[in-house]
């Protein structure tokens, strides 16, 4: 469980003129594919067990960072666009896969700004 929590957070960089600005993206999750996504995870063993788990975890540990300073932004994950997205990679979902998904994810948005 460890490992899953320092992974909750991904850090993605922004060019903006000649400063750069870090951004954490922060995957979250539909309520009601949160078994979806157990049964697709090869780390499934590291993700909580309820999504009322992951849910209380991941807004204590946002509220945390952003008291820190950080700027966050929450990422909504399809599970099934993040399995589609991962086969046609040939990756396994697991935590790596789900971070550089969310990371895809926030470049993309950033282009369609």
């Amino acid at each position: 469980m460890a490992a899953r929590r320092k992974r909750l957070i991904r850090k993605t960089s922004r060019v903006k003129g000649k400063s750069r600005d870090l951004k954490a993206g922060v995957a979250w999750y539909k309520p009601e594919q949160w078994e979806l996504l157990k049964k697709v995870s090869q780390d499934r063993d590291e993700l909580e067990n309820t999504y009322m788990e992951w849910l209380e975890f991941a807004q204590e540990k946002l509220e945390e960072l952003e008291n820190m300073g950080m700027a966050l932004e929450k990422v909504e994950v399809d599970v099934e666009d993040l399995v589609k997205w991962c086969k046609k990679r040939n990756l396994m979902v697991n935590g790596e896969s789900r971070a550089a998904f969310v990371s895809y994810k926030q470049k993309n948005q950033e282009t369609k700004k």
